[in-house]
């Protein structure tokens, strides 16, 4: 797999330091180049592209954040922070980096930590645990207010070090129509996508209730065992521009979680949201950091009879669903843009950097 490196040349003061941004994919450049300005440092940025729409193995994917976390080593005398863009990359930083004397300070984002069961568990979290530890981690980022309380709770002697930032989004410019040329379901429909924590099993129940197309998509694991009934079209290979096309072209969207204390969805939500649809989403505090009643219709946890009533709803109201979307739409934009996460982002770094 091919590493990239590219310099920006941002509009910042000449400095022999700069900043270093490690990533799983391109980052977008108005992101990179918010960030730079705001801590007026040059940014350059080293990547290798692991996207779900590269379909790379999940060994194979660990192996190049390996491979980023050990040129991040490399080059690190040259930068005065690094942020690390996939949590991994940063955990594997940490762990080499305890054999060097002088390191390079770091941030790493979104972290996110899945209980898991047994010996391997108690290791995963224990791994966790001496790589917050490591005086060379000075942040870590996750995005919503119950993920952080969960976080510092679970790992209490590093809790200052464990931070809550609001997520964004770009703006999305494109016609998305040619895209979804080959949708080959009926519409309009309701779309639901993404694969963390999403409680596909409720929805599809909901659906097999309902004379109304619906669109999924997601990995083949998230639906597994799952039957699939005659009014919802399920696709395994929507990234990138095929899965917002599929989200362009729905009636509303759909996001329901199994666990509604687990952070899960904003990347989905914000794309929702700055493409004007009408959402429904579990209520619960991860979500209503981002969305309340006036700008989305809220669903209780486990709750398949409200949710269909909901979908009813929508489908009888479209001037109300309208509205909700528009005012989602409005505080994207005040708020969820990718330069306002930058801008906070930024602010979490200098604020660091002016303590060192």
């Amino acid at each position: 797999m091919k590493m990239h490196f590219i310099s920006y040349n941002a509009l910042v003061n000449h400095s022999s330091y700069k900043l270093l941004i490690v990533a799983d994919c391109r980052v977008n450049e108005d992101f990179i180049d918010a960030l730079s300005n705001r801590i007026n440092l040059q940014a350059d940025l080293m990547y290798i592209d692991t996207s779900r729409d590269t379909k790379t193995p999940v060994l194979l994917r660990h192996f190049s954040y390996l491979a980023l976390a050990f040129n991040a080593i490399l080059k690190a005398k040259a930068y005065k922070v690094i942020l690390f863009w996939q949590q991994f990359i940063g955990l594997y930083y940490s762990f080499i980096s305890i054999l060097l004397i002088k390191r390079t300070p770091a941030f790493f984002m979104p972290f996110i930590f899945k209980s898991r069961k047994g010996a391997l568990g108690t290791i995963y979290k224990a791994l966790i645990k001496l790589a917050l530890q490591n005086n060379v981690i000075k942040g870590v980022i996750c995005h919503s207010s119950v993920e952080l309380k969960y976080l510092r709770k679970l790992f209490f002697r590093n809790k200052d070090k464990i931070h809550f930032i609001l997520y964004g989004q770009s703006l999305d410019y494109e016609n998305h129509r040619n895209n979804a040329s080959n949708i080959s379901m009926e519409k309009p429909y309701f779309f639901s996508g993404g694969t963390s924590n999403r409680d596909y099993i409720a929805l599809i129940t909901v659906a097999e209730e309902m004379n109304f197309p619906f669109v999924i998509a997601c990995t083949r694991r998230d639906i597994g065992g799952i039957k699939i009934t005659r009014n919802v079209k399920v696709y395994h290979d929507a990234y990138g521009k095929k899965f917002d096309a599929l989200l362009k072209e729905s009636l509303a969207v759909i996001l329901i979680f199994i666990d509604p204390n687990i952070s899960s969805g904003q990347i989905v939500l914000l794309k929702a949201m700055q493409m004007r649809k009408p959402i429904i989403i579990t209520y619960s505090a991860g979500s209503a950091d981002y969305v309340d009643e006036r700008c989305a219709f809220l669903v209780g946890h486990n709750n398949p009879h409200q949710l269909r009533k909901v979908l009813e709803y929508v489908i009888s109201n479209p001037q109300e669903a309208e509205r909700r979307a528009i005012n989602a739409y409005m505080r994207y934009k005040q708020e969820f843009t990718v330069g306002q996460f930058a801008l906070r982002v930024a602010d979490l770094i200098a604020k660091n950097l002016k303590e060192e």
